[in-house]
């Protein structure tokens, strides 16, 4: 299984592209779409620039990244909205792993709405609207998630 477009667009609209090395509010150096670790060879440092193209790449492999740890981490089955939540979720996370999480246990449990609560455990400083996004499309909130992603994008 892989994100699905709407799975993107989520992360895309909480993880904006910065095409300059910004500090996080994990106070790490990062650039593109949220992208922590070195970019051929080179550490982040500030002044650092990179095209979108690159912006792009980085993305991609860090999508990738999270798509393979929830294949790992997670051992019932999944619908596709609910992969996308879950990916978008891992996106925001520094290790990009469930693994020690509440959220995991209870999923790995076959609790899905309890593992759907779990989400608000995880919010950072200002980011309760992302996980709302988030565990809604997990719920198969598809339409209202489209719906608030656009209404962001626009914002």
């Amino acid at each position: 299984m892989q994100i699905s477009n709407k799975g993107i667009s989520l992360i895309k609209t909480f993880e904006k592209c910065s095409l300059r090395a910004y500090e996080n509010s994990h106070k790490r150096l990062a650039i593109g779409y949220g992208w922590i670790d070195s970019v051929d060879d080179q550490p982040i440092c500030e002044g650092m620039i990179i095209t979108q193209k690159k912006a792009e790449e980085l993305f991609r492999e860090k999508l990738n990244a999270c798509e393979d740890r929830i294949k790992i981490d997670v051992t019932v089955d999944l619908k596709q909205y609910q992969f996308d939540a879950l990916v978008a979720f891992a996106y925001g996370k520094e290790n990009n792993s469930l693994k020690g999480l509440v959220l995991l246990d209870r999923l790995n449990k076959g609790k899905y709405k309890e593992a759907a609560d779990c989400f608000f455990l995880y919010t950072p400083q200002n980011g309760i609207k992302r996980k709302v996004y988030e565990r809604d499309l997990f719920l198969g909130y598809t339409a209202f998630t489209e719906m608030m992603v656009l209404y962001t994008q626009t914002e």
